[in-house]
């Protein structure tokens, strides 16, 4: 067994490995009201983020579209569509280009998730309004203290 290290802290190692401890990375505040995240992964050249995602109970999502596919697996509590509900255990691929209202059940929800491509607001005509894809993501967490095992943005000067 690997000796126990004195503190416990998320890193990126020499060799481009990453590792998130994530009872020590803080809830970070997301797009959707009610919604926080811890992110674990970003691919910018995929645009793909991976990501704790905790909901609180009872929380309808505004309307929202996503650009490539979400992968979502319930680790605790549960949510919904018209279509049906997703429970704890539970595995969702959601296809790109779709746009829905989730509403989450009354225990709330934490989920791991994938998303391929980001996600965009809607405003009342229903355009897009916003977007949300890895480096959003990164932008609010390094905010927040929780990007610090995360490549920084390439410098595009």
């Amino acid at each position: 067994m690997v000796a126990k290290m004195k503190e416990l802290k998320s890193e990126r190692w020499p060799d481009g490995s990453v590792i998130a401890r994530t009872k020590s990375l803080p809830w970070t505040p997301w797009a959707l009201p009610g919604s926080y995240f811890k992110l674990l992964h970003i691919n910018r050249t995929m645009n793909i983020s991976v990501a704790l995602i905790k909901m609180d109970p009872s929380e309808k999502t505004p309307p929202h579209h996503h650009y490539g596919e979400a992968q979502v697996y319930v680790l605790e509590g549960g949510f919904g569509y018209e279509r049906g509900d997703v429970y704890e255990g539970d595995f969702i691929c959601e296809p790109g280009g779709i746009t829905h209202e989730p509403h989450i059940g009354p225990k709330g929800m934490i989920s791991l998730t994938v998303f391929c491509g980001g996600l965009g607001g809607v405003d009342g005509d229903n355009r897009v309004a916003g977007f949300v894809g890895c480096d959003e993501m990164y932008a609010l967490a390094k905010a927040n203290g929780a990007a610090d095992h995360l490549p920084p943005p390439p410098d595009r000067a």
